[in-house]
């Protein structure tokens, strides 16, 4: 008997991507006028047959009822069974026929075609179809249409229900290069346009040439990730969903969470308090892959556990610590982790999963899980610290113990600075000819870097700026009269050169960011190109066609290697800020300048004092070695009541004799009044003290290894000055009041005692100061002795 299914003409390998033929098919005039009056009873109202999972009531009122958008439910997916993938296998007759799914009546058909016009001729799609010509184009691709869209209703099911094969676009060979079949339907997503389900990899290719993608349909977004939304929802959060788990690497990983509910909930709870911070969906993705990875290795490890429920179960601690400690590389000989921060997360992550199934075991009165969760929080609290947490503090603690502390150079700062304005002047010029998306990228970055730099910032805070910070900085009221009046000529001139806007830092804080003249006008530039490049974002700094903002770190990273920096891995936003808040100790600011500097970093005062400090190393060479070096001598009774900055040395070769570890003498050093050594010795240590400056700008030298050293061209013995009773009495009629009071004149003091003393001119200011400072403390000696 003839097969019923059969068309003339078509061959085996027809569906899959073919184009179907139906030459054989006659039309009859009922069919034609059976569309003809379906359209007109339609009147704006779908039929029953073209329900799409997820067709909501309101989508009554669509004139087009074949270009229909197919929304979503928000339904969960459990995937306890298995889920295959159509395979085309070859038989003895050749490649097997692929079964397409009818739309209608929702089963399989290898002659899809045939059954629809035989069965189904009066619905509405299939008698328009049947209205167009043979071989028409129009008729081929609405064939596709409706076909595919029987697929994609079967696959949403299966992937729902978590049972069945999955029926692909084009079906893969079963060979020995794909041994696991049934997990491959993961590496597959429906086209958007015409919802045929296609490798992940080969999507894009096909959506340049989608026959029903039309120009009101165009996207430019990732067609994988809008493809993902055509599937089932995973978990009760669509905004979960969009935001994080279709942007989540498909691997087994993502496969273990995606099965495992307690993980899912786990996951809702952190986006319902972390989710409308953009920036804090990778670290929402971050916790779940860690579950993720721990669930693969605690299968492995014993297959009865199955999930984070099982898992937690008191009867399997014992293996759930194993499993951690080979998650993490555990060292048992050392008790070190190779990643030790791994199990303190996965600790935190896991009692919150406890916490999540006892809430919902109290809700659904359930004593069970209840009690699970109870006897895992206890052996957390009392078993946790000791096999786990203990040696991963430890492992991070020795990490951190005696590392070498690396500041930036000062010429890389430089050069890297001067890269930027470069660069900037170049790229706004080629901007000002014409709009191109290239240029506007890389400004943009430049301008991020240059902000970074200038303002000493994080970097995600500084790529976090948005147009209205931006505008209500420049809407900033004038100074205040009274505090302007406070200022300093020049202060005022940095306050209307210089813009304040302020961003949200840490913990919800107010962090200011300084904008210069130059800075204003590359934003200017940035905003009125984006309307040419159609960006429409709420940050600045972003690229068109993406939904976050630039990586800062990523554009010094980049832009610190093509400076040409010596040391480029040290050009970070950390330790520009770290460069920042150290060099400003040489400053010896109050406490109240301390307090605006900590306020501008978007710093704590405590914080600001505790971490953003000289580094210890140089604060016991340059301080307490002056007190031990006292002790040994036994003159530390001379600097009574001194702080460490007040006391020198009257002989700069006691340290080194010290440091050499000779003994000699020091009886020719109790009573030495003369001041032309003090003054000597006093200008060499200073010149240490300035070399030690140069050298902690230098990032290729440890802090903790660097010792002072004495600049070249400069002998303990040269460069003495024998002062004049003139030039001494100057110095008296000028300073008056330093000597007075006892500090040690600035430069700008000593500048104004040269201009009205002609007789000093002939000095450096610092040869005037640090005689002044000699003489002052030739002066309190002699008060001591007295």
């Amino acid at each position: 008997m003839e097969d019923p299914d059969w068309i003339p003409g078509k061959s085996d390998e027809d569906d899959d991507g073919k184009n179907n033929e139906d030459n054989d098919i006659t039309e009859t005039e009922d069919l034609v006028g059976a569309f003809v009056v379906g359209m007109r009873e339609k009147n704006k109202q779908d039929i029953a047959q073209d329900w799409i999972p997820g067709t909501s009531e309101e989508d009554d009122d669509n004139d087009d009822d074949f270009e229909k958008e197919v929304v979503v439910p928000n339904i969960g997916v459990t995937c306890n069974n298995k889920i295959l993938l159509q395979m085309a296998r070859q038989t003895t007759k050749g490649r097997s026929a692929k079964q397409n799914i009818c739309y209608y009546c929702e089963k399989p058909y290898s002659r899809i075609s045939r059954h629809l016009i035989q069965v189904h001729n009066k619905e509405m799609e299939i008698a328009k179809i049947l209205s167009f010509p043979k071989k028409s184009k129009e008729r081929k691709t609405l064939w596709k249409e409706i076909v595919n869209k029987g697929n994609y209703k079967h696959n949403y099911d299966v992937m729902k229900n978590g049972n069945g094969e999955i029926v692909p676009k084009y079906r893969p060979r079963n060979t020995t290069n794909n041994p696991e079949p049934e997990n491959c339907f993961s590496s597959y997503a429906p086209c958007e346009f015409c919802l045929g389900s296609y490798k992940k990899t080969d999507l894009w290719k096909h959506q340049k040439n989608c026959e029903l993608k039309s120009s009101e349909k165009r996207s430019k977004a990732n067609p994988i990730q809008m493809g993902k939304l055509l599937l089932p929802i995973v978990g009760t959060s669509k905004g979960f969903y969009e935001n994080i788990f279709i942007k989540m690497r498909d691997d087994a990983v993502k496969l273990e969470i995606q099965k495992d509910p307690l993980v899912l909930q786990f996951a809702e709870r952190l986006y319902e308090k972390n989710g409308a911070n953009l920036h804090q969906h990778q670290y929402i993705s971050q916790r779940l892959r860690e579950l993720g990875r721990l669930l693969i290795q605690l299968k492995s490890d014993q297959t009865e556990i199955t999930s984070i429920r099982t898992a937690i179960n008191p009867i399997n601690w014992d293996t759930l610590i194993h499993s951690i400690r080979t998650l993490a590389g555990l060292d048992e000989k050392k008790n070190t982790y190779k990643t030790p921060s791994l199990p303190l997360k996965l600790g935190h992550s896991l009692s919150k999963c406890a916490k999540i199934l006892k809430t919902n075991a109290i809700i659904e009165e359930n004593d069970a899980d209840r009690k699970i969760a109870d006897n895992f929080l206890t052996l957390y609290q009392s078993d946790w610290e000791e096999r786990i947490s203990a040696h991963a503090l430890a492992t991070l603690h020795n990490d951190k113990f005696n590392k070498p502390l690396l500041v930036p150079l000062a010429e890389d700062v430089v050069l890297l600075n001067s890269y930027l304005c470069t660069s900037a002047a170049s790229l706004k010029e080629s901007l000002k000819n014409g709009v191109d998306e290239t240029k506007y990228s890389e400004l943009a970055e430049v301008c991020l870097a240059q902000i970074i730099l200038f303002n000493r910032k994080r970097s995600g805070e500084a790529a976090r700026i948005t147009i209205n910070q931006y505008n209500e900085g420049l809407t900033n009221k004038p100074l205040n009269k009274e505090i302007e009046k406070s200022l300093s000529k020049f202060e005022n001139e940095l306050c209307k050169s210089h813009t304040r806007i302020e961003i949200k830092g840490k913990r919800g804080s107010k962090v200011p960011i300084l904008l210069t003249s130059t800075l204003k006008d590359i934003v200017t530039i940035l905003l009125k190109a984006r309307k040419a490049l159609k960006i429409d974002s709420e940050f600045i700094f972003i690229k068109p066609r993406n939904s976050k903002p630039i990586r800062g770190s990523d554009c010094l990273r980049k832009f610190s290697v093509n400076c040409g920096a010596k040391c480029p891995k040290l050009l970070t936003s950390t330790k520009l800020r770290k460069h920042l808040a150290t060099m400003c100790q040489v400053l010896e600011l109050s406490e109240s300048n301390q307090d605006i500097l900590a306020k501008f970093m978007g710093h704590d005062i405590r914080v600001h004092r505790e971490f953003y400090r000289l580094p210890d190393s140089t604060l016991e060479l340059a301080k307490v070695a002056k007190v031990l070096h006292l002790i040994n001598t036994g003159e530390i009774a001379k600097y009574k009541n001194k702080d460490f900055d007040e006391i020198e040395f009257d002989n700069a070769a006691e340290v080194d004799i010290q440091e050499d570890d000779e003994y000699k003498s020091d009886d020719d050093d109790d009573d030495d009044d003369d001041d032309d050594d003090d003054d000597d010795d006093v200008e060499m240590e200073d010149e240490e003290l300035d070399e030690d400056v140069y050298e902690f700008s230098d990032p290729c030298i440890s802090l903790k290894k660097r010792k002072g050293t004495q600049k070249k061209g400069t002998s303990s013995n040269g460069g003495r000055h024998h002062w004049l009773s003139s030039e001494k009495n100057a110095i008296e009629r000028q300073f008056s009041e330093y000597f007075k009071s006892g500090q040690t004149p600035g430069r700008l003091a000593c500048l104004n005692a040269i201009a009205k003393e002609p007789i000093l001119s002939k000095h450096d200011w610092s040869k005037i100061k640090h005689a002044v400072r000699n003489m002052i403390t030739s002066q309190k000696r002699k008060q001591y002795k007295t």
